[in-house]
């Protein structure tokens, strides 16, 4: 992955990763349920693209309550965004010399590697090197 890939592509996914203090994995995101496609139409415009649910890190909302909590809702093309940004992190983290044991650990280690652009405006803003 190039620069510009990175920067343009998968970086506004590794911010909001950042933001959220976890990177989410495949088995994070839910399609919503027909029902809650109507529901999110209700005050969203329909992309044309599938829908996904992504759920907080420790999964307590129940799959049928999603439409009624603060659950963030994303397009394919953000999910497959994110899912990259994820590959990138942990791309980053094999060049640990010691095992990062949470994604807290992960973030905080590609945080001091990346551009500031990414971790700016979040707990891990402090340990990026490179300003831009």
């Amino acid at each position: 992955m190039d620069f510009f890939d990175l920067i343009f592509n998968v970086g506004p996914a590794i911010q909001v990763m950042m933001k959220m203090e976890y990177i989410p994995k495949e088995s994070d995101f839910l399609e919503l349920t027909p029902e809650q496609y109507m529901q999110y139409f209700k005050s969203n415009a329909d992309t044309g693209e599938k829908l996904f649910a992504l759920l907080p890190p420790n999964h307590e909302v129940a799959y049928d309550d999603i439409g009624a909590h603060d659950i963030p809702i994303v397009t394919g093309k953000e999910k497959l965004s994110m899912l990259n940004a994820s590959k990138v992190i942990d791309d980053y983290c094999k060049s640990a010399k010691y095992p990062l044991p949470n994604d807290e650990a992960k973030l905080r280690f590609a945080a001091a590697r990346l551009p500031d652009v990414f971790s700016k405006g979040t707990k891990f803003e402090n340990a990026a090197p490179l300003n831009i």
